[in-house]
C-alpha cells in the first residue's frame, strides 16, 4: 500500500504540468448486492509533437487503486494509446493498457460525432481481458449509446452537458446489467473535461 501511496502522489503532483487537458469522472454504480460503490478517475493529457501526447491516470475505488502512464497518439478521427503501471487490490501487480477511440464528425455539423472507444488491461495470465467498450452519439448537448465495462455490465448509455466557464460538465446514466455476478447494476457518471 505504501508504493501505491507514493504512486498516487507522484501522479497528483505531476498532473498541473499537464493541464492542457484534465478529465475527472466521478461514478457510482448500485450493486443490488453490496449497494452503492463509488469509482473517482483523474486523466490529465499534454501534447507533445506531431499528434503525440502523454499523461497520467489515476482510478480508485473502495478496495482498489491504479496508476497509469500513457503515450497517445491521434490522427484525423483516431486516437490510441498505450498505458503501463500498476493496480493495488491485495497485492500490486503491473498493467498494460491499450486503448482505441475512433471519433467522426458528420460533414454536415461539426457538433455531431459518433464515438467508438475500447480499452483492454493486460497483466498476468487470467488478468487479462477488455476493460470498456464504448459507442455512443454525441451532439452539442446529447449523447446516447451502449456501454459495456468489466465489473458494471452491459446496457444503454445516455448523457446530458453543459458548459460552466471553460469546462465541460456531463451527466450520464447508463442501467447496466452484469452478466458474470448475473444482477441489475444502475450507474450514474459525472465528468468534468477542460
Amino acid at each position: 500500500m505504501k508504493k501505491m501511496i507514493i504512486i498516487t502522489v507522484l501522479v497528483f503532483v505531476s498532473i498541473p504540468a499537464f493541464s492542457q487537458f484534465m478529465l475527472f469522472e466521478q461514478d457510482v454504480r448500485f450493486n443490488t448486492l453490496t449497494g452503492a460503490i463509488p469509482m473517482t478517475q483523474i486523466q490529465a493529457d499534454a501534447p507533445l509533437k506531431n499528434g503525440w501526447s502523454m499523461g497520467p491516470y489515476f482510478g480508485t475505488t473502495y478496495d482498489w487503486v491504479e496508476c497509469l502512464w500513457f503515450l497517445n497518439y491521434t490522427t484525423g478521427p483516431i486516437s490510441f494509446g498505450l498505458g503501463l503501471g500498476g493496480e493495488q487490490t491485495m497485492d500490486i501487480s503491473w498493467r498494460v493498457s491499450p486503448w482505441i477511440k475512433f471519433a467522426p464528425r458528420f460533414m454536415s455539423d461539426t457538433t455531431k460525432t459518433i464515438e467508438i472507444f475500447s480499452l483492454w488491461e493486460i497483466g498476468s495470465g487470467k488478468d487479462n481481458y477488455w476493460y470498456t467498450n464504448t459507442v455512443t452519439f454525441e451532439s452539442s448537448k446529447i449523447s446516447a449509446g451502449v456501454m459495456a465495462r468489466r465489473f458494471y455490465g452491459i446496457g444503454p448509455l445516455f448523457g446530458y452537458k453543459v458548459k460552466a466557464g471553460d469546462f465541460h460538465m456531463k451527466f450520464s446514466a447508463a442501467p447496466l446489467y452484469d452478466f458474470e455476478e448475473k444482477i441489475w447494476k444502475p450507474t450514474v457518471i459525472f465528468t468534468i473535461t477542460n
